[in-house]
């Protein structure tokens, strides 16, 4: 008999609130496994976190966890969705939140989508908030998508808070309101871009012109190239280096660049000089890293003829295996991965090889464990499994 844990009776409020991670992952596989949908007991495991944390998203692992539970409900149709859902859980009840405010909104009117970036910026979080509950329809996507941009520090974390809670609540409407003010708080106190060193070279016009030239260092003349196509040549560059080099910084530079890039196309003006500036200098800084601590040796180290071509693995199959695994170990970026990766497959149907070689080649990084997978499975058949089920 393989047990994955002892037998509990915690209910998944219980779990989630007393930071019972496998007793949360049981119980979700429990109810799962009495025929619930993997989306309405996420659901409910956000709900709880929301209550438990005073809607607060802040904290290195606590919001890594929210962000695997969005991910995850992205997920909850596939093959592999019920995995997720249980791995996201067992995660979220890992996590702890890194404080809990009692900051109310105060009220104020609307200042604009410039005046609300700039007293998120400025750390106002009263204000921020009671803004935002005024905020004008007709303003919301293109100020949620400034505000996402407005920093690239925490390795891109605003705009990963911002599209993958922002995702979450869409999937979650009646959690939406909640999702939205635990992202406003997580933003502020906002983290400062990094000092990455300044880039600067030869334009390209083209994608892969563009991807050639982040991967040496080499940023395009902002004036010359559109938006969308600098964010396109960002996710083919980041694509590549996490290919070559998969790690944790190198996948987070693929989920940056689907989150920018998902922002270029439905408001390019959010996407300022500042904003370009920034991601093209945290993928730059991507390849840099890697060759300053020699992950990258030989031709390797600059575009050149390692460029990705040539079929590549089935991208269903990788995507259920990135489900399967346990997300606490790797931060749940397994499940932002698999995410993204069907997002960016949509949004770059030319690159899709090259998107299914990636995340193919990330899967030997994650932990070999599939807890979720197993507690899924003991849940739904205990006998024949040989998993402790818990206890009703």
């Amino acid at each position: 008999m393989v047990a994955v844990g002892p037998p509990v009776s915690l209910s998944l409020e219980d779990a989630v609130t007393s930071g019972r991670s496998d007793a949360a992952a049981l119980a979700a596989a429990r109810r799962i496994g009495e025929g619930e949908s993997p989306l309405s007991v996420l659901a409910r495991a956000t709900e709880v976190a929301l209550e438990f944390s005073g809607r607060e998203a802040a904290g290195a692992s606590w919001s890594q966890a929210l962000l695997s539970v969005a991910a995850a409900a992205s997920l909850a149709d596939r093959e592999g969705g019920a995995a997720a859902a249980v791995g996201a859980i067992g995660f979220l009840a890992h996590a702890r939140p890194s404080r809990v405010r009692d900051t109310e909104a105060s009220p104020v009117d609307w200042p604009g989508t410039r005046g609300w970036v700039d007293l998120v910026l400025e750390d106002r979080l009263a204000e921020a908030l009671g803004a935002w509950d005024v905020v004008p329809e007709e303003e919301r996507s293109l100020a949620w998508g400034a505000a996402s941009v407005a920093s690239g520090g925490g390795w891109g974390a605003m705009a990963l808070l911002g599209g993958g809670l922002s995702r979450l609540g869409a999937a979650l409407p009646a959690l939406s309101a909640a999702l939205e003010e635990a992202t406003i708080r997580a933003w502020i106190p906002v983290e400062p871009d990094p000092a990455f060193v300044e880039a600067a070279g030869e334009a390209g016009s083209v994608v892969e012109g563009i991807a050639r030239a982040i991967s040496g260092g080499a940023a395009p003349a902002r004036a010359q190239v559109d938006a969308e196509s600098v964010v396109v040549g960002v996710a083919v560059a980041a694509l590549e280096l996490a290919r070559r080099t998969p790690d944790l910084r190198s996948v987070r530079g693929v989920l940056v660049a689907r989150e920018l890039l998902e922002i270029a196309r439905a408001h390019p003006e959010a996407l300022d000089a500042a904003a370009r500036d920034r991601v093209l200098a945290f993928v730059g800084s991507g390849w840099d890293r890697a060759r300053w601590d020699r992950r990258l040796r030989g031709a390797a180290r600059s575009w050149g003829e390692g460029a990705f071509s040539g079929e590549a693995p089935p991208l269903d199959g990788t995507i259920d295996e990135l489900c399967r695994v346990e997300a606490r170990p790797g931060f749940g970026h397994n499940l932002l991965l698999a995410e993204a990766g069907i997002a960016l497959t949509e949004m770059l149907p030319r690159h899709a090889p090259l998107i299914a070689a990636t995340l193919a080649a990330t899967v030997p990084s994650w932990t070999r464990s599939r807890r979720p997978h197993l507690m899924l499975r003991g849940a739904k058949n205990p006998q024949a499994s040989g998993i402790v089920a818990p206890l009703k």
